[in-house]
């Protein structure tokens, strides 16, 4: 088994979480809502913002930008008329948060990119895999055509870019240490996610509510 098998295989419970939350799950609901979508796209923007903490993840491939993942959110937040939102504690939440993955704190694993950064990595690409899939199924629904730029970043490429976001981890996973901390850091990513998900309130204040669950209303 490859260490990116791996990787999935111990990330399997906190993917199928991330999958239940009730703001990344309406991305597949045929009743998806603006509002809901941009909840969506918001936490997607805070954790894409927090992870920039973590630099390397830019310089690992040439097809990885998180600046231009977090400008094509933004894109789609105004196209759906949802201006950007930043909390003033962010980066303190992405602080905090990381105290729980001490891995988190150690920087020095490889020359390139630490253990911990492959994990989160993994994580942060292996989220645009259904990227297209999840495109088609909001224009459908919502009928619009200007407001998936983020889902339709990698277009074509996309399982090209995987393929070689695999092969890369494979080869900077080559201990057994390593891969401990890459588990790390892809937990620690799929919690943030989970964090921002389950943090967000709707801009206009109402009540949203998920089949069973709903998000509290804005004070």
């Amino acid at each position: 088994m490859t260490p990116s098998q791996q990787l999935k295989l111990a990330t399997k419970v906190a993917h199928e979480s991330i999958e239940r939350n009730s703001v990344m799950a309406s991305l597949m609901s045929p009743s998806l809502t603006i509002e809901q979508y941009a909840l969506a796209l918001e936490s997607l923007r805070h954790w894409l913002l927090s992870l920039q903490y973590y630099q390397d993840v830019d310089s690992a491939l040439p097809h990885i930008d998180l600046a231009d993942k977090i400008h094509r959110l933004e894109q789609d937040l105004y196209a759906c008329n949802c201006p950007p939102r930043v909390p003033d504690n962010l980066f303190i939440c992405a602080e905090e948060h990381a105290v729980k993955y001490p891995e988190a704190l150690n920087n020095e694993i490889s020359v390139n990119l630490t253990a911990f950064t492959v994990g989160v990595l993994y994580v942060v690409e292996g989220s645009s895999l259904g990227g297209q899939i999840i495109a088609r199924r909001v224009s459908s629904v919502l009928k619009r055509d200007d407001i998936t730029h983020f889902y339709q970043l990698y277009a074509d490429n996309t399982f090209d870019y995987w393929h070689k976001t695999q092969t890369f981890i494979d080869a900077q996973l080559d201990s057994k240490t390593a891969l401990t901390q890459a588990i790390a850091g892809a937990h620690y990513a799929f919690d943030l996610l989970q964090f921002y998900a389950t943090s967000q309130k709707p801009q206009s204040g109402k009540e949203i509510t998920y089949e069973d669950e709903t998000l509290c209303q804005e004070p």
